[in-house]
């Protein structure tokens, strides 16, 4: 009965692991598309602007393929 019960903790802890992970990677990508599309609006922007909007796009694109 307590290995039962120790089974049915490690799985939903794995199943926790794996929702976490899963949902945490959807959000990784989000945030590079969205730097990605920010990126490209830059040159659209005001001189003073674009040069500061592309460096942060940048680098929120890097860190997102970074490991």
């Amino acid at each position: 009965m307590h290995e039962e019960r120790d089974a049915v903790r490690r799985e939903e802890r794995k199943r926790l692991a794996r929702d976490l992970h899963d949902s945490v990677v959807q959000h990784v990508f989000s945030v590079g598309m969205q730097a990605k599309a920010l990126g490209g609006m830059a040159p659209r922007l005001t001189d003073l602007l674009a040069p500061r909007v592309e460096a942060a796009a940048t680098e929120v694109t890097e860190q997102r393929t970074a490991r």
